[in-house]
């Protein structure tokens, strides 16, 4: 029951809606996640009378918030929980043996226990007996959790549809309880014909009624449906003491009338029995030959009763399932019914009436092939998002909102609460976004919902720069904290809205320094956030402030040298651009003659400075010199080996000599050097003996000698 390459969490939201609140779209106002480091799933949630809420499902997990797992081989366990208004758990309790046992549905009963039904495939421990392939299991528990009386049901075949995500009925109810005066009817589904159960229509899973008494004790059973196979949407009790049934069937045949479909397709049927379990009347409802399935019913206030589920859409080329909304009377007549079609896939998992006399929906939007934003203009993290709509009581939409991470998302089973609220059971396979803290493979996320306080949302801004010599235009950033999934951004300079974005960042004009920008972040009616203003941000706009006195103090330059001794020009900091007086745009130059040579900068702020430099001639001590090693190698670095010279020279003879004392190198001019070669060929990296007579103004002939090391 894993979904291969996925993580999966269970998410439950709690959502609070009060009179006067239908236009106000909610926001998160706490969150927990509960489970362990493996898989653990909620299948179903009720309210209790202490405000707080039970739930059922299955976990194979068995540490962190799960313990007492009865399994092996990695299977599951029934899981009970109970939780307080704040999420907080009060116990928690694995029921089952040693093979798949999984809770199916829960309600508190009249006394304050709880009973909950399950499907089990095991025979040992705490199941009392196994008929077959899978078995009806119902248990009856204290208010502590504690097992008063536990009991299967069914036959060798299968009874109650398997749960999970991997299950064939996934969406739907696999089981419902509706307590009566003198005991409890169970509706599930099975395919047996022996055991407990009589009267299957065929070889496709019936919808099957129990009957029990207060102790547990079948009292009376009966199969629903016909031949093509039907599945259970729920069942709730009438103001007359009758019920009124819901579920999806092929059939058209046994209990089954009205189904006009001319092929397979599925279609939604209404079934109003007594509590002996004799049909009063029954219909189908749904367009001809097009797939429609009802996953939830609930009572609404004038009798009636509003269904939700989905419907494949009736464009030839589109497979893709829409969200469908129906008002039906007490009768099963239609008062309106509603398709949402936005191009994506959308299906409703759970309905309920709100205080206000409108609907909250919940289920999944599906995104396929995935597209960040769908026609809506909601954006989502993940191809699958827990959906969230709000309907008027004739099914208007007036909002709708997403949940969830960047992994599939999608609503299991919904409950309203004792303070007008509204819990969702959802599984998700995401730890981002809106999910926060899952412990392992799955885990129950519960998240608060409602109109006031709850996580603070703000926004703060800043420029990529605080000052500009000249008006232009800056890029301004927004930092939102508790900003939801994906707001809308609202960039306001001087109190006028310049545009509406769902980037964090926009590029402003300013023009002068009393500009100000603020951005407000709203929702764009699928992310949980209120309204948040942020800080006001300015840049200063001034031309005088332009880097100066960037070169430094003038320099000089030797004029008595009979060859160029240069000066190397620089800033006294780094630019992003340079442009010097002979054209240059590097960080530096050299010089090789006086004068007066200027350089304009432009910093990081985009101002413009300019500076000039002197250089100065002067008449310099004589000077000679020649260097060590020199490195002919074409980089137009160091390549020739000849003397450095300040001051007017008189005479100059140079000779050099290979290591075995061949003449290599023989000049009287000063100006040629060495390149490094002999006979016209290149010499190896070496060292060579030089020797040399020269004579400066002013002085007498000196007579040197060294080496020097060609390096290549």
């Amino acid at each position: 029951m894993k979904i291969k390459g996925y993580v999966i969490t269970i998410s439950i939201l709690l959502l609070t809606f009060q009179q006067g609140h239908s236009q106000i779209i909610p926001r998160i106002q706490w969150q927990k996640c509960i489970g362990g480091s493996v898989t653990d799933e909620i299948q179903d949630v009720s309210p209790t009378t202490d405000g707080g809420y039970i739930m059922a499902g299955g976990v194979i997990s068995n540490n962190g918030d799960v313990s007492g797992n009865h399994s092996i081989f990695g299977a599951y366990d029934a899981w009970i929980v109970k939780i307080d208004a704040s999420g907080n758990i009060q116990w928690q309790k694995c029921f089952g043996g040693s093979l798949d046992d999984f809770g199916a549905c829960v309600k508190q009963t009249a006394e304050g226990g709880y009973i909950f039904a399950a499907n089990t495939i095991s025979n040992d421990q705490q199941i009392p007996f196994n008929y077959g392939t899978s078995d009806l299991w119902v248990v009856k528990l204290d208010g502590a959790g504690n097992i008063q009386w536990s009991k299967t049901f069914g036959g060798s075949s299968q009874d109650v549809s398997i749960a999970g995500p991997n299950g064939i009925n996934n969406r739907s109810k696999i089981a419902d309880i509706e307590q009566t005066n003198d005991g409890y009817i169970i509706a599930t589904s099975t395919r047996s014909t022996d055991g407990d159960v009589t009267g299957l229509h065929g070889t496709a899973l019936d919808i099957w009624l129990l009957k029990l008494d207060m102790a547990g004790t079948l009292q009376w059973q009966k199969c629903l449906g016909g031949t093509g196979g039907e599945k259970l949407a729920g069942i709730e009790a009438t103001n007359d003491g009758n019920y009124i049934l819901v579920a999806t069937t092929n059939s058209k045949d046994g209990d089954v009338s009205g189904n006009t479909n001319t092929t397979a397709n599925t279609t939604c049927w209404i079934v109003k029995f007594d509590s002996n379990f004799s049909i009063l009347w029954e219909k189908c409802i749904g367009v001809v030959d097009v797939n429609r399935d009802m996953v939830d019913i609930q009572k609404t206030a004038d009798g009636g009763f509003i269904l939700g589920g989905y419907a494949t859409n009736q464009v030839a080329t589109d497979d893709l399932k829409n969200a469908w909304i129906v008002k039906i009377n007490g009768n099963g007549d239609i008062i309106w019914e509603k398709i949402i079609d936005d191009g994506f896939e959308k299906e409703i998992h759970c309905i309920n009436q709100t205080a206000d006399g409108g609907y909250i929906a919940t289920g999944k939007h599906y995104l396929f092939p995935f597209n960040p934003a769908d026609a809506d203009g909601c954006i989502y993290k993940g191809d699958m998002d827990i959906w969230v709509i709000k309907l008027t009581g004739t099914g208007t939409m007036e909002w709708q909102r997403n949940f969830g991470g960047s992994k599939r998302d999608f609503a299991n089973r919904a409950s309203p609460t004792v303070d007008g609220g509204y819990m969702l059971v959802s599984t998700t396979p995401s730890n981002d976004g809106d999910v926060v803290g899952n412990h392992g493979s799955m885990d129950g996320w519960i998240i608060k919902l409602g109109f006031t306080g709850g996580i603070a949302t703000s926004v703060t801004i800043s420029a990529d720069t605080n000052l500009i010599c000249s008006p232009k235009k800056v890029m301004f950033r927004a930092v939102p904290v508790n900003g939801g999934s994906a707001p809308f951004y609202k960039w306001i300079v001087n109190g006028n809205i310049l545009f509406v974005t769902l980037a964090d960042s926009a590029l402003i004009q300013i023009n002068n320094s009393t500009d100000v920008v603020t951005c407000e972040i709203t929702s764009n009616g699928c992310v949980d956030i209120p309204t948040a203003l942020s800080n006001p941000a300015s840049v200063t706009v001034d031309p005088s402030l332009g880097p100066k006195s960037f070169l430094g103090n003038d320099t000089i330059i030797c004029s008595n040298s009979s060859v160029p001794f240069p000066v190397t020009l620089k800033p006294l900091a780094s630019f992003p651009k340079y442009q010097w007086s002979n054209n240059a745009t590097s960080s530096f130059i050299i010089v090789n003659y006086p004068g007066q040579y200027w350089l304009q900068v432009t910093d990081s702020n985009s101002c413009i400075g300019k500076d000039t430099v002197l250089v100065s001639p002067v008449l310099c001590k004589n000077g000679f010199y020649l260097p060590g090693a020199f490195s002919p190698n074409g980089d137009g670095k160091n390549e020739i080996f000849k003397p450095v010279v300040i001051g007017k020279i008189l005479q100059y003879h140079i000779t050099i000599y290979g290591r075995w004392g061949q003449l290599i190198f023989d000049s009287k001019d000063i100006n040629k050097g060495w390149n490094g070669t002999f006979m016209g060929l290149q010499q190896d990296s070496n060292v060579f003996i030089w020797m040399c007579t020269y004579q400066m103004e002013n002085e007498q002939v000196h007579s040197i000698k060294g080496t020097v090391a060609l390096v290549r």
